[in-house]
């Protein structure tokens, strides 16, 4: 990915729909564009409190923005992700879990201009009742157009580690990254993913997608991924300094609660540690290392 001008690396967080496009509708009345806009906000925290990146999103509030614009706004700020956030719907509300795309390199140009037109047609054709067909639509044409900004094996990178994350917080749709058989435009260059959180057509979901607390949890899955995918792939990044800090280890602590609090990988844990398992106890002074 390209290096930002600042320096920084740029997370472009996109929260899907907004203003007179509410995206899909849950059976008690939620919007997606409300859910997927406060879990960005926390998602865009989170990144900005990580020395070295920067978040910039597409929309901060209610505001419609057209696809095309989300798009030339990763571009303009020169970034080095492009994050989609989504809920999915389905017209059966026994389906749930939550699932990440990422583009294809197969597809034929009768298929993407089939897609280009239903882009339109949900930006700009009636919403309400239609909002299932429309979410689809939605989909694929999101899709269609982070063709031109994906570096795809560097996409699948980011979200494996996403997913992987993810499944962490809530049960998923499918087990590995799902692609879609678009025509790959001109690219940008900019590794991109479309994450849909989790299904607002199922009535649980729905619920959990309300909750802050699920809504944070959700962004710290998705943080650490995009964390995981910083270091792995950008020589430059900040790597642990040597330095640690402690913690004792209270009454009903995990090495694994341990590890999320802090954003260290258990195995980094266990390394600095010299913990053979995953076992600690009550009063033992754990050394977690500082990136």
């Amino acid at each position: 990915a390209r290096a930002a001008r600042s320096g920084q690396f740029v997370v472009v967080i996109d929260a899907g729909h907004g203003g007179k496009d509410p995206g899909a509708i849950g059976p008690t009345g939620i919007y997606e564009k409300d859910v997927v806009l406060q879990i960005s906000k926390k998602l865009s925290n989170l990144i900005n409190k990580q020395r070295g990146m920067r978040a910039i999103m597409t929309r901060s509030s209610d505001k419609f923005i057209d696809l095309r614009e989300r798009i030339h706004k990763a571009s303009d700020q020169n970034a080095n992700l492009f994050i989609s956030v989504h809920a999915n719907a389905n017209r059966n509300r026994g389906v749930k879990g939550s699932s990440v795309y990422i583009l294809s390199q197969s597809g034929a140009s009768s298929e993407a201009a089939r897609f280009i037109a239903a882009r339109e047609n949900a930006h700009f054709g009636k919403l309400g009742n239609s909002h299932f067909r429309n979410k689809n639509r939605m989909i694929r044409s999101v899709l269609l157009d982070l063709s031109k900004s994906s570096t795809l094996d560097r996409s699948y990178s980011l979200a494996k580690n996403v997913l992987g994350r993810m499944g962490k917080v809530n049960v998923l749709q499918r087990s590995g990254v799902e692609s879609a058989n678009f025509v790959v435009l001109k690219s940008l260059y900019i590794p991109s993913m479309l994450v849909e959180i989790a299904h607002i057509s199922h009535p649980a979901e729905e619920k959990k997608l309300s909750q802050q607390d699920y809504q944070t949890k959700m962004a710290k899955a998705i943080f650490q991924g995009v964390k995981d995918y910083y270091v792995q792939h950008t020589p430059k990044a900040p790597r642990y300094t040597g330095k640690t800090t402690r913690y004792i280890v209270k009454a009903g602590d995990t090495l694994s609660e341990v590890s999320e609090r802090y954003n260290i990988p258990m195995s980094r844990l266990k390394k600095v540690n010299n913990l053979n398992s995953a076992e600690i106890r009550v009063g033992q002074k754990l050394k977690i290392p500082i990136l």
